[in-house]
């Protein structure tokens, strides 16, 4: 998946947004906004999963119990980076086993109560207003003065050369 919005889908269970299970899951670029989950992964539920989820907004999805914004299972091996979590409730980022994820360069803010869960993150992830230009307008670009501006992976470069942004633009 890259490129896609996916936004204001609702789930009687699981992943409202996005369900995925048992596979490669490699998602890139994309916006996963406004939906919701009856029980667990208001945006994005992952169970066995295996690849990527880079340059991503995850914002103002919620379930009922667990992993408003995230929710991941048994995960083989994933890599999640350079992602905006934002405003997810009950919970932003939230892991059963968490073993086996890479987690770095993502932006996890505002999401209640907590912004991650059963997951220790490493210092390369922050929490700050990622100043998204219009949400109601489903519109995620960074405004001037956003904390994601220029605090992706070092590796990863903007066409203008400088460091990457963290988000669906980056």
């Amino acid at each position: 998946i890259s490129g896609s919005l996916i936004r204001g889908n609702t789930s009687t269970s699981v992943g409202g947004g996005l369900y995925h299970r048992a596979g490669a899951l490699n998602v890139s670029n994309s916006i996963i906004a406004l939906n919701r989950s009856q029980l667990v992964g208001g945006g994005v539920y992952a169970d066995s999963s295996i690849g990527s989820f880079t340059n991503n907004v995850v914002d103002r999805n919620a379930a009922t119990y667990l992993g408003g914004n995230i929710f991941l299972f048994s995960i083989p091996s994933l890599d999640i980076e350079n992602n905006c979590i934002t405003h997810g409730e009950k919970n932003g980022f939230e892991v059963v086993m968490p073993v086996n994820i890479s987690f770095r360069y993502n932006d996890c803010f505002g999401n209640t109560p907590a912004d991650i869960v059963s997951f220790v993150p490493d210092s390369t992830n922050g929490s700050f207003p990622p100043l998204y230009a219009d949400t109601a307008a489903c519109d995620y670009h960074l405004l001037v003065h956003s904390g994601a501006i220029d605090a992706a992976d070092p590796a990863d470069m903007d066409p203008d050369g400088s460091r990457a942004d963290i988000g669906a633009f980056g």
